[in-house]
């Protein structure tokens, strides 16, 4: 019984000894020339203190070239203790990180030039602000009169707050679009007649906070205000039917019965497998709920859901096929949240042609580098798009005129 005693506890002294090699005693970060080591780590999921296994240095590879921050990714281990050289303040491993810095940011140019869309801007993007994976993203356009959209658009994306599971989103919207509304169609080869034409302001920015649970849970809400108003209106028909009726000046209602501050209260969740886009399968799925509420001053009350499907799988060695559905559905929508498809979004239709409040798209692509040897940018061709879109007519009950709208807005 003794010797059963003293060969339990030198197994159990053998198993403690082994288990103090595997936690994470020091982690070596080198090559980054941008990106810091913190984040390096953060991006790893790794600190001093954690435990450690070997499979889990094909899940750090992993991870870390799934940023979309680094070129080439190298990493391994070994054994350190007090006595190694360089030393460790106790037995355990060494985990050595080489990254290199992919160029972060771009500048570019867009033009549009379509039947009722024109518009030239240009767009800031950095995928890796401060060197700690945050996002920036700055983009102006401007239209010629009558033909599409001027807009400014800013958001800022911090995927951490200072290393925890929380992140955090900024943003901006600031529109003047000149809007052209359609009698609904009654077949697919009906041409578009335009019925209302006015001029959206939109002035709108929102905040997100959220945290990642874990096994790829998310949870964040988004809270957001918004100016809405209407100028220049003008009816494109004698059909009292179809625009309501015009006051003495001949001028037919706004597109929206009433036009003022908005704001709009939304929570959103989501579930993602492990991220991976560049190593291996990833199914991704994503629902979200917003809320307009009239307790927080805001002139309409709707509802939006929205589930969102991606997977992305790798083929061959840099390439990659992804496909990706959208379903919205709102209840109520006012006009500036409405559904629209048609002109950038939907090639051989009208800028905005189609507006409801049920939009399913789909889309299938193919993509491989465009320049191969330039790995530093990274640029990717599509060679194989599909998009699917529907967007049904909407309702008699709260079509997008006035005269069908019921008092519902």
């Amino acid at each position: 019984m003794r010797l059963a005693h003293v060969s339990f506890a030198i197994v159990l002294a053998a198993a403690r000894a082994a288990a103090a090699e595997d936690i994470i005693r020091d982690i070596v970060v080198e090559g980054n020339t941008k990106t810091t080591s913190a984040t390096v780590e953060l991006i790893a999921k790794i600190d001093v203190g954690d435990d450690w296994t070997s499979d889990m240095l094909d899940r750090v590879k992993r991870d870390l070239v799934s940023s979309g921050l680094f070129r080439d990714v190298e990493a391994f281990f070994e054994q350190c203790g007090p006595t190694s050289t360089p030393r460790c303040d106790a037995a355990g491993v060494r985990v050595h990180l080489t990254v290199h810095d992919k160029h972060s940011w771009v500048i570019a140019p867009a033009i549009y030039d379509e039947p009722t869309y024109f518009a030239a801007g240009v767009g800031f993007g950095e995928n890796n602000l401060f060197g700690e994976n945050q996002k920036l993203l700055l983009y102006g356009q401007v239209t010629a009169a009558g033909k599409g959209d001027s807009f400014f658009i800013g958001a800022w994306v911090l995927p951490s707050i200072r290393g925890s599971r929380f992140y955090a989103q900024f943003d901006t919207y600031l529109k003047q679009s000149q809007v052209v509304e359609y009698a609904p169609p009654h077949g697919f080869t009906d041409i578009p007649t335009p019925v209302r034409q006015s001029v959206l302001n939109y002035l709108n920015a929102g905040v997100k906070l959220g945290v990642d649970l874990f096994w790829g849970l998310k949870l964040d809400a988004r809270l957001r205000g918004a100016h809405v108003g209407y100028g220049n209106i003008n009816a494109l028909t004698l059909d009292a039917n179809q625009v309501g009726p015009v006051d003495d000046a001949g001028v037919p209602p706004a597109p929206a019965r009433r036009a003022g501050t908005c704001r709009t209260r939304s929570a959103s969740r989501s579930i993602a497998a492990p991220t991976g886009s560049a190593c291996g399968p990833v199914i991704a799925t994503r629902r979200r709920t917003s809320t307009g509420s009239r307790s927080l001053g805001s002139d309409f009350h709707y509802q939006i859901y929205n589930l969102s499907l991606w997977k992305g799988v790798q083929v061959l060695e840099r390439h990659n096929l992804t496909a990706q559905a959208n379903i919205n559905v709102g209840h109520h929508l006012p006009f500036q949240q409405e559904f629209t498809m048609g002109g950038t979004t939907m090639r051989c239709y009208l800028n905005n042609q189609f507006r409801g409040d049920l939009h399913v798209a789909a889309n299938v692509e193919y993509s491989l580098p465009a320049v191969h040897g330039v790995r530093a940018v990274g640029p990717r061709a599509r060679v194989l798009g599909l998009r699917v879109h529907h967007v049904p007519e909407p309702p008699t009950t709260r079509a997008q005129l006035p005269a069908a709208l019921g008092g519902r807005r």
